[in-house]
């Protein structure tokens, strides 16, 4: 009885500390920052989409698009809007 709650303690404890330990979900990436640029200025982003760098301070227009708007326009209109991207 007392080793198989040790055994069990353990066990649990191990458990929670992998848990802790182990990587999240997403990897990170390094911020780039926040300038702005203009167009038809553009800019290289070490993610996909971008979530930080070089961008227009314009908004892309809401809604769906039948077409993927231009990398340049996406930090900022995440950032404003809480959109997501698909």
């Amino acid at each position: 009885m007392t080793l198989g709650i040790v055994v069990g303690v353990i066990l649990v404890a191990g458990g929670l500390a992998y848990a802790a330990a182990r990587p999240q979900p997403g990897q990170a990436v390094a911020d780039m920052g926040n300038a702005h640029i203009e167009p038809p200025q553009t800019a290289e982003y070490n993610s996909t989409p971008p979530t930080s760098g070089p961008h227009y301070e314009y908004l892309a227009r809401w809604g769906i698009h039948s077409e993927p708007i231009p990398n340049e326009l996406g930090p900022q209109s995440r950032r404003w809007r809480s959109c997501g991207t698909i």
